[in-house]
């Protein structure tokens, strides 16, 4: 069977990545990244649960790592403020003994000697907390930790459109009274919980506005963290394609929606995500991204004129309706 041929070299990968994962010292940010690209091999096999399995397996770890490194940036913070406060409190007792016979107004300037030192070292302690987190936003690793969640989180994008897209095939194609099971095997990493984030998203088709609708808002929560790293002025094609990837969810959702006005809403979202694209594009770099971006724009606006034109035939005394359909017929063929 080819699937069995193209599920060897899957099943391997997956062995290696558990051995990893039990084998002590782990390179967090390549285990991460090779789990995340092997959720595309079983996305693109339609095996939901696995990919979903993968995803999280690797946000897992991110966030296992972040912790990691938030303790042992406060253990560290800690530490320096125990030995800033030991230091202080024998100082202040040398203080003391130095000036027992001294007379009230030394007391007090002791004392104002005292509080001084208080907010120095309170200072210090805020002074070292900025420099832990400035160097740690300015470093290699990092950056490279952003990278990691940036493609990681376009991933998690891709399932989402993935899903909402078979979802509106199998709503079609099928009686969808009876969500069918899913009947892939998937692997399991031993001693990685990852029950937190894969109850985040479901695994199986979805047959209702609000099952798709909490896919949709899942995957845009992680469309909108990969644009994070995948800016417009730095990765543009990679922006681009998260953006359009966003606009087919709006257009895949819409299969669930039964009310034409918030139909419209929605196709209106699509439209406002594509039209900034093609003007912000450079036809000498971007021509056929922004041919791709005009015809999809001309769906959408086709979409509208179909909409608004049944509610123009059950409202013909109001010249409102007719007025948009005539603008939105406009659109469509610009």
């Amino acid at each position: 069977d080819h699937r069995d041929l193209h599920s060897f070299p899957t099943r391997r990968s997956s062995d290696l990545l558990s051995r990893q994962l039990l084998g002590g010292e782990l390179d967090w940010v390549d285990w991460a990244r090779n789990s995340a690209t092997l959720s595309q091999f079983y996305l693109n096999q339609e095996n939901f649960t696995a990919a979903r399995y993968h995803l999280a397996a690797a946000l897992t770890i991110i966030q296992k790592e972040d912790q990691k490194k938030l303790k042992i940036a406060w253990d560290d913070i800690a530490d320096k403020s125990n030995n800033e406060f030991k230091s202080a409190y024998n100082e202040q007792i040398a203080i003391n003994d130095n000036n027992k016979s001294a007379a009230n107004n030394d007391d007090n300037k002791s004392a104002a000697n005292d509080q001084k030192s208080a907010v120095d070292k309170s200072e210090t302690t805020e002074t070292m907390t900025t420099e832990v987190a400035t160097d740690d936003d300015e470093s290699p690793e990092e950056e490279m930790k952003q990278g990691l969640l940036g493609n990681v989180s376009r991933f998690c994008a891709k399932y989402g459109l993935a899903l909402l897209e078979y979802s509106h095939c199998e709503k079609l194609t099928k009686d969808c009274t009876d969500p069918r099971p899913p009947v892939h095997q998937t692997p399991r990493f031993d001693d990685l919980d990852v029950s937190e984030i894969e109850n985040q998203v479901t695994d199986s088709a979805v047959y209702d506005f609000e099952s798709a609708r909490m896919v949709f808002l899942w995957a845009q929560k992680h469309t909108t963290q990969a644009q994070k790293y995948f800016s417009l002025d730095e990765r543009c094609s990679d922006y681009v394609e998260l953006t359009r990837d966003l606009s087919q969810m709006y257009k895949h959702l819409l299969a669930f929606e039964d009310d034409d006005d918030r139909k419209c809403k929605m196709h209106r979202r699509r439209a406002d995500l594509l039209e900034p694209l093609h003007r912000e594009l450079h036809p000498d770099h971007y021509l056929l991204t922004i041919r791709q971006i005009l015809f999809e724009l001309g769906e959408i606006f086709s979409d509208l004129v179909d909409l608004k034109r049944q509610r123009w035939q059950t409202e013909q005394a109001n010249p409102k309706f007719l007025k948009k359909v005539n603008q939105l017929v406009n659109q469509a063929i610009l």
